[in-house]
């Protein structure tokens, strides 16, 4: 009886630890994603008060001279909404590799969208073939349109 209750002791035990190595792997992953989110959203916010600013020095000719030395095409605000509209859909495709659970909510849609501007877009797609660095996530997509 004793030998019974030993091994009952034993199970117990095994089973005690298994359930806690699930659970401490449970709470990596989850850190590991609150981390990812809390880059994703300081990227964002970023993202949205640096394009703020960008658009609003180029709408002023003034400021567009004191920041960019000249006013030629290449500081337009036609030029910077376009990046901005590109640092955007960067973000989003980010967001679609780096949280699972944004990629399991339907939003992986976000690359063929990506895609589809792209291939609509000359502009755009000349934007991030010319500064890949700048839209690390979006760029593979260009390179792929532009050697189809």
């Amino acid at each position: 009886m004793q030998i019974l209750f030993s091994l009952v002791a034993i199970v117990i035990a095994l089973g005690s630890v298994i359930f806690a190595a699930i659970q401490a792997r449970i709470l990596a992953h989850q850190t590991k994603m609150l981390q990812v989110t809390t880059e994703l959203s300081y990227n964002l916010e970023l993202i949205a008060r640096m394009n703020e600013l960008i658009l609003q020095i180029a709408g002023e000719r003034r400021s567009r001279s004191y920041v960019w030395g000249k006013l030629g095409k290449q500081h337009s605000r036609s030029r910077h909404e376009g990046r901005a509209f590109l640092d955007v859909l960067d973000a989003a495709v980010s967001g679609v590799n780096r949280l699972s659970n944004f990629r399991d909510s339907g939003f992986s849609n976000w690359i063929a969208y990506v895609e589809y501007v792209l291939e609509r877009s000359q502009n755009l797609r000349d934007e991030v073939l010319d500064h890949p660095a700048w839209w690390p996530n979006i760029a593979p997509l260009a390179e792929r349109l532009a050697h189809r």
